[in-house]
């Protein structure tokens, strides 16, 4: 009996062959963490060559445009505010930073007036000979947007059908579109002093479309 029991107490116990379990578990693991750091490291960015450098430094002036456009030959500069108030501010400022050199001629076609002087130069053609700048402003909005004809009538028109109908673009009154056509023929450059929101950037466009196809043509493409 001593010897039997002797030899049970050797027997190695019924869940010593489960106990390592977690150990192989975990040794798999190992090589997957590494593999992982091992793509980490390739993924990190390469160091920039001077190939792979922008050709513009970001602490310089950012352009987008020729400045080689118009070398040797006058330019026409047209601005363009939201209201005529904020056109003659524009105007005064822009007349104040020129050294007292230039001078302002005002000229207005109904209620929109404008204003022509030379200097100062304008940076986007640094080259040029000569830069006249024009400005002038709309009166809001360019463009009314209304229903069709057959659509404005309460009486015969059911409301519900207004969701799903067409919609026309009319020119507001003053002859604003046609103020604008006067203004930028010929021009080579647009700057727009519009509100910075969505109402402002409707304008903007309404503005581009009545004046871009009147700008000056250049052997590279006219600016704004």
């Amino acid at each position: 009996q001593h010897n039997k029991n002797h030899d049970k107490l050797q027997q190695p116990p019924k869940n010593a062959d489960k106990s390592p379990q977690p150990k192989s578990q975990t040794k798999p693991d190992k090589p997957q963490s590494s593999e992982k750091s091992k793509d980490k490291k390739q993924s990190k960015p390469e160091k920039s060559s001077p190939a792979n450098k922008p050709s513009i430094p970001p602490n310089q002036p950012q352009t987008t445009n020729d400045l080689r456009y118009a070398s040797g030959r006058p330019i026409t500069v047209l601005h363009i505010a939201e209201k005529p108030s904020i056109a003659q501010s524009i105007a005064n400022g822009l007349t104040s930073t020129s050294n007292g050199s230039s001078s302002s001629k005002s000229s207005s076609r109904g209620s929109l007036p404008t204003y022509e002087f030379t200097d100062p130069p304008f940076p986007k053609a640094p080259h040029a000979s000569k830069t006249t700048h024009r400005v002038t402003s709309v009166a809001g909005h360019v463009f009314n947007v209304d229903f069709p004809t057959e659509f404005q009538s309460w009486d015969s028109v059911d409301p519900a059908e207004l969701f799903h109908a067409p919609v026309v673009r009319k020119p507001c009154k003053g002859s604003i579109v046609r103020h604008l056509q006067d203004v930028a023929r010929g021009c080579d450059f647009i700057v727009l002093w519009l509100d910075c929101d969505r109402e402002g950037e409707n304008i903007s466009f309404e503005v581009l479309e009545c004046c871009m196809h009147l700008m000056a043509s250049s052997s590279s493409s006219s600016s704004s």
